[in-house]
């Protein structure tokens, strides 16, 4: 299987390497690893992380030996995708 390599390799592109060798749907996986669909699209388009225990229950259902677990560990804190900024948050 061919994955990105190196810094490059942001939890978001293995995610999609993986499901795509699988031939497997997105939907299929988050009711697997009991997530959402919509929280599993946010990571798959770079918009958010999973969380340590999600990217260990990734690398379970995908049988990926730790793959998504050392992207996650790889993909920069901050928001992925820099045009579209955080909404401020209210105070209340």
């Amino acid at each position: 299987m061919t994955t990105p390599a190196g810094p490059a390799a942001d939890v978001a592109a293995v995610l999609a390497a993986l499901l795509a060798t699988r031939d497997m749907q997105a939907e299929h996986l988050a009711r697997q690893v009991n997530c959402t669909a919509s929280h599993l699209s946010h990571i798959l388009h770079r918009h958010t992380r999973p969380s340590p225990a999600l990217a260990a229950r990734l690398d379970k259902a995908l049988g990926s030996d730790g793959q998504v677990t050392a992207a996650q560990a790889r993909t920069p804190a901050a928001r992925l995708t820099p045009t579209r900024p955080r909404p401020a948050r209210k105070p209340w």
